[in-house]
């Protein structure tokens, strides 16, 4: 006896998806000022998902595709503001709010059911991005940082699953132009973790990634050394959440290494047509 039993559905409806898209940017040349607003939304519908049926007797699984007719949408509101805060405009200030709304619908079968139900879960979203920069000749720093919340409602608990999520990260990039057209590159980030039901998740750590670039004849030719982690900080585990606010993990991710790459670059100017 089969424990896991595909079934078709004759009657399942193609999804539409439906996207919406605006956006406002205002300019001040005198201060080097910038505003931009946006607003998008889609919505989903008729969404495919696969439910299934449990049989407690004998533990077979039935699948069958099904459709969600709505309760799968999303809208977000974006505003960046970014001006020079000296006369000489060496110094930059930017600014990144978003907030966003998330509500996913599908189905899960939980304990102790033998028929999956509807799952409806919607989950607000903070993230502001704050920075600082400093450019002047050859010279670029930034201070920058990086501040999400995220609020997880479900009508179904099932498990330990996380409710308030937060997420930063603060630090420093810089960039410096040597001589014989060499350039060096550093990022020096502290990752921050707080709300997740592993404890594992809840960490602190301090990510260290640097390069060294090498462009020939007038960047035809550039060649980039770079090392990832160079403190050895990140984790052989790496973690999502998903729009059913499910905790996700994925393991043996790349750790501490060195990449060397070469790119080469060429245009060729169209040929003339002949009258």
């Amino acid at each position: 006896l089969p424990m896991n039993i595909f079934l078709g559905n004759p009657n399942l409806k193609k999804s539409e998806q439906h996207n919406w898209y605006a956006n406002y940017r205002l300019r001040n040349d005198s201060i080097d000022q910038t505003i931009r607003l946006s607003l998008d939304a889609s919505m989903i519908h008729n969404a495919q998902t696969r439910g299934y049926t449990y049989d407690m007797t004998t533990g077979v699984r039935t699948y069958r595709p099904e459709n969600i007719s709505g309760g799968n949408w999303n809208v977000s509101l974006g505003i960046n503001w970014t001006r020079a805060l000296d006369s000489l405009k060496y110094w930059h200030i930017d600014n990144d709010l978003s907030l966003r709304y998330t509500k996913s619908t599908g189905l899960v079968l939980t304990t102790g059911s033998t028929n999956s139900e509807l799952s409806r879960v919607g989950t607000f979203l903070v993230n502001y991005e704050p920075g600082i920069r400093f450019q002047k000749k050859n010279l670029t720093l930034t201070v920058r940082g990086d501040l999400s919340y995220r609020h997880i409602h479900r009508n179904i608990t099932y498990g330990e699953q996380p409710t308030d999520i937060w997420d930063m990260y603060y630090g420093l990039n810089g960039n410096y132009k040597l001589p014989w057209n060499f350039t060096i590159e550093t990022d020096l980030l502290m990752h921050s973790r707080r709300g997740y039901t592993d404890a594992e998740m809840n960490d602190n750590r301090l990510y260290w990634d640097a390069s060294l670039t090498k462009s020939i004849h007038q960047g035809q030719w550039v060649i980039k050394l770079r090392g990832y982690d160079l403190l050895g900080q990140v984790s052989n585990l790496r973690y999502n959440i998903c729009a059913q606010g499910g905790t996700e993990t994925w393991t043996n991710t790349m750790r501490r290494y060195a990449l060397l790459t070469v790119a080469y670059r060429f245009s060729q100017k169209p040929k003339k047509e002949k009258d």
